[in-house]
């Protein structure tokens, strides 16, 4: 098994800027008739990935994708991301560490 080295400046450890990058690129496309799925699949992304970071803008941005897309809900990773939001960060930090 090869594990993935992470180190502290890796730019996945950097979710702001992973976010800003991501919106600028979808302005490109606000023309694009598609644009408005891929806004809701953004905030669905900045959902699950803020879980561990602010459980209160996850959150938020989860609601918005469910509301914009009542489909989310039975997606997998809503599931987790539920779970996530509202599991102490004691017992979410236990499991990642692998206790």
């Amino acid at each position: 098994v090869v594990g993935y080295r992470r180190h502290d400046n890796n730019t996945s450890n950097n979710i702001g800027l992973l976010h800003d990058e991501r919106m600028k690129i979808l302005n490109i496309y606000k023309e694009n008739k598609y644009y408005d799925a891929a806004l809701i699949e953004f905030y669905y992304t900045k959902s699950r990935e803020l879980v561990s970071e602010s459980k209160t803008d996850s959150l938020k941005f989860l609601l918005i994708s469910v509301y914009n897309n009542p489909r989310s809900l039975i997606r997998y990773d809503t599931m987790k991301t539920v779970i996530k939001i509202f599991l102490p960060n004691k017992i979410l930090m236990a499991k990642h560490k692998g206790k």
